[in-house]
Parts: C-alpha cells; structure tokens; sequence
C-alpha cells in the first residue's frame, strides 16, 4: 500500500478598491506571499475621493495565501479609513 499525498494548490483571486495611501502598504505583503496583482487603476473618472483597484490572484499553498491576504487586509480598515 503506497502513502503517497497528492497536494492540490488552492487558487485565489481578490479585488481590492484602495485609497492612494494604502495602495502600496496593501501590495507588499502580497508580494511576499508569492500573490501577484494588477497595477492599481482607475475604474471611474469623477470619483469625489479617488479610488485604486487592484485584481491580485495565485495559485499555492493555501496557508500562504490566506496569510498574505489577511496581512493586505489588516492594512484596510478602521484605522486606515480616520486618515
């Protein structure tokens, strides 16, 4: 009897809407993680308070991608939205 595992990478993909400060605080630790993103761009043309997208995807470990996601995000939030 063969005990063999066959691992099978998960595969992410995630759509961020930043403000400009957190473009690059978001995106590093997404790198880190092997996680690869689009440049972030404008979707709009008139938006009040100037909003970035950024489409990241990967295919890996799910343990890494779900840290590199939770740092991104942990980049994205309450405290960040007072400045």
């Amino acid at each position: 009897m063969r005990d063999d595992k066959v691992v099978i990478p998960a595969a992410m993909g995630v759509d961020f809407v930043l403000r400009a400060a957190e473009v690059n605080p978001v995106l590093h630790p997404l790198l880190v993680h092997g996680i690869e993103g689009t440049p972030a761009h404008s979707h709009m043309l008139d938006e009040d308070s100037r909003l970035f997208f950024m489409h990241v995807w990967a295919v890996d470990d799910e343990v890494r991608l779900a840290q590199g996601l939770r740092a991104s995000l942990d980049l994205v939030g309450p405290a960040s939205r007072s400045s």
